[in-house]
């Protein structure tokens, strides 16, 4: 199975992209009462018993969560971490540098797009003596290998969707009913009659919130926190052998906890702020104003590039950026 779902992730076909998507992505598994999916899949992945309170911040969160990497996944005083430079994968670094015990050491497996999209930190994570930077592409065959990723964290925070909004619509439809909004929004990605249709749908998700769902971003995250939450934390298993174990970073109670109570800490007023609790998080640490104020969220896609930060077959090894650049000119990837 995972050599054939490799198959369609290589394949330009659209009925690979299709069968691909639609079995390691897309597919809705619900996580409230409501099922609106087509086919009907029972999840494995429960919402938190939501206490009456819930005061812990972000931070706190984090670094617990960190604390518990370290006690419950590292192996000989190490962990394994798949680094995408983006803002998810960046904070889950973060925490572990911050709270790394005193000979502890973190493998740091990313590829040429994640020094593209952070290099500052890159950079910054060359002269560490406690980083061993490695291959995305080449995970180690070890029967017990561990990586944390940065995934769900579009479940606690909102979803890449709220930027298709913000390009398609303005930024201020986020923040109008999301009755006027997302039929739009669904419309616009897979026509009129199919639109209206899948609206209709999952319009009945709304009710089953324990928080109002008025805005169209408060809908965007919900759609997303209880319908992609299991799809997303199983995909990338279909690309990693059957010994091999992803440790998501954001997959805990607390972080559940924490978007269910602190909603409104999760946008902002423009498009800059989102994950704005997360890039302050980052900020305490390396102190990019940039990234800080600018960064947005990419998706990070598994695999999906050939030429990776590492070692190569023929001998070459990249250790700084500016070799990248050079090897990436050489291959006409860039300018």
């Amino acid at each position: 199975m995972k050599n054939l779902l490799h198959i369609f992730n290589i394949s330009k076909s659209p009925l690979a992209t299709a069968v691909h998507a639609l079995a390691t992505e897309i597919m809705p598994v619900s996580r409230i009462n409501v099922n609106s999916d087509i086919i009907q899949i029972k999840s494995i992945c429960e919402i938190p018993k939501i206490p009456k309170n819930f005061n812990k911040n972000f931070d706190q969160v984090t670094n617990e969560r960190a604390l518990y990497v370290w006690q419950n996944h590292s192996k000989n005083n190490s962990v394994c971490l798949l680094w995408s430079g983006g803002i998810d994968s960046t904070l889950a670094l973060v925490a572990l540098l911050k709270t790394a015990p005193a000979q502890g050491m973190i493998n740091v497996y990313c590829n040429v797009n994640s020094i593209f999209e952070n290099t500052v930190f890159y950079t910054f994570l060359l002269k560490q003596k406690n980083i061993r930077l490695c291959n995305s592409s080449l995970l180690p065959a070890d029967e017990q290998f561990e990586i944390i990723t940065g995934d769900l964290g579009d479940q606690i925070f909102g979803s890449e969707l709220l930027y298709r909004v913000n390009h398609m619509f303005g930024f201020d439809q986020l923040g109008r009913a999301f009755e006027q909004v997302i039929p739009k929004l669904f419309s616009a990605r897979c026509g009129d009659q199919m639109g209206a249709q899948l609206y209709d749908r999952y319009l009945p998700i709304v009710k089953n919130s324990p928080i109002p769902i008025v805005t169209a971003f408060d809908y965007i995250w919900w759609w997303n926190f209880t319908q992609k939450w299991q799809g997303v934390k199983f995909r990338k298993q279909c690309f990693m052998a059957s010994e091999h174990r992803s440790i998501h970073f954001f997959d805990n109670t607390d972080y559940q906890l924490w978007s269910l109570f602190f909603h409104d800490k999760k946008m902002g007023q423009k498009i800059e702020t989102y994950k704005m609790p997360a890039k302050e998080f980052i900020y305490t640490f390396d102190k990019n104003e940039s990234y800080l104020q600018n960064k947005k969220k990419l998706g990070s896609p598994y695999g999906n590039k050939v030429f990776y930060f590492g070692f190569f077959e023929d001998g070459t090894r990249i250790t700084t950026w500016t070799e990248c650049l050079k090897i990436l000119d050489e291959l006409a990837i860039i300018g």
